[in-house]
């Protein structure tokens, strides 16, 4: 599941792997939900089971990452390992403390 910080799902992705022919892989996306800022929710702008995202659609790749105040030396050990994946990845990656 992916959420912003208002608690909007914004996607759920199963945890399938879809090949493709040149190697890689797509995400099998079971939902996917737009909202307005506020979160209001847009009408006409859902998508639902069997939407398969390909690599080429993809334009960009960004990561909201919220974690909570008072994390542990090894919390933040993986944060910090995760973030620099991700980086690696060509993800940009934003992580908020609240």
């Amino acid at each position: 599941m992916i959420a912003h910080h208002l608690g909007n799902v914004l996607a759920t992705i199963s945890d399938n792997r879809l090949a493709n022919p040149d190697g890689s892989y797509s995400a099998d996306v079971l939902t996917a939900n737009d909202y307005y800022a506020f979160g209001s929710e847009m009408p006409d702008r859902k998508l639902w089971d069997g939407v398969t995202i390909k690599p080429n659609e993809v334009t960009g790749r960004a990561l909201d990452l919220v974690i909570p105040k008072g994390a542990t030396k090894a919390q933040e050990g993986v944060i910090k390992s995760m973030t620099e994946y991700g980086k690696s990845q060509g993800v940009n990656v934003n992580v908020k403390v609240f």
